[in-house]
């Protein structure tokens, strides 16, 4: 049974599909990693190999700059369990495409179905996450010597 729940990232300059963690706090799932899930969700994460050439890679962050609160999405997750996680590079093409990917190992397969349909919601993709999209594309097309004014005008789900 899959336990497992993954967000692949691609931003472009003219739209973006984003997802993000939030801090710890009221509502956040239990987090009790176990070693092996920990290598699990390691070994999904997007790497610089799976993309092929032209792709540079961001600094590690050392810090959870990324993580994010928006008012009015606070879904409940404090009656799940996190068992393993990470968070890929972020990955970046001189044309201002950025990629990048977080997983979430859960105690069960129910448990991460129940997750990901409390966590998704598009109108909220859209609304809060936005702006650290448009912030990462801008930066990623100044390090490829670029510079662009970037707005997200579309989010969506993409089927894979």
């Amino acid at each position: 049974m899959r336990r497992v729940s993954a967000l692949l990232l691609v931003l472009a300059v003219a739209t973006a599909v984003a997802a993000g963690a939030a801090t710890a706090g009221e509502g956040d799932p239990n987090k009790r990693i176990v070693p092996a899930d920990q290598r699990l969700a390691r070994s999904i994460v997007l790497r610089a190999s799976d993309l092929g050439s032209g792709w540079k890679a961001e600094p590690r962050r050392t810090s959870d700059d990324g993580d994010f609160r928006c008012s009015g999405y606070e879904p409940d997750l404090s009656d799940l369990t996190i068992t393993g996680e990470a968070e890929s590079r972020l990955f970046w093409r001189p044309d201002g495409l950025l990629a990048g990917s977080g997983v979430e190992v859960y105690a069960t397969a129910a448990q991460a179905a129940t997750g990901w349909r409390r966590s998704y919601r598009p109108r909220m993709v859209l609304r809060c996450l936005s702006p650290a999209a448009e912030k990462a594309v801008v930066q990623g097309m100044r390090q490829a010597g670029s510079e662009a004014r970037v707005k997200v005008v579309s989010a969506r789900r993409l089927p894979f």
